[in-house]
């Protein structure tokens, strides 16, 4: 009877040691398939901040732009500058709205 039981206990203990090394093994997977996709994820976050920051210097430099021009014809402003005027205006309008754009993603 004793040699039963001890059989039985030897098993259960087998199986529960067994258990928690193959759940420790899974979990450690698991945690480096996260890892492996969160390093993805980052330098592709990495990428597109890069590309954000770019375009963000780029708009500033034609919002500059922009603005010196307006500032220019508001200075000399007369019939036949309107027009161009009103080009720069809309350009600068177009600059500022697509900064703002960028400014909040």
């Amino acid at each position: 009877m004793h040699y039963l039981a001890l059989q039985i206990t030897v098993f259960l203990l087998t199986a529960v040691i067994s258990g928690i090394a193959i759940g420790w093994w899974i979990k450690g997977m698991l945690m480096k398939i996260q890892l492996e996709d969160s390093k993805n994820q980052n330098v592709s976050d990495h990428r597109n901040l890069i590309d954000a920051r770019e375009q963000y210097l780029t708009l500033q430099a034609k919002y500059k732009q922009a603005q010196q021009q307006i500032d220019k014809y508001s200075a000399h402003y007369n019939s036949n500058t309107y027009g161009k005027y009103l080009e720069t205006r809309k350009s600068l309008e177009q600059a500022r709205a697509e900064q703002q754009r960028l400014r909040t993603e």
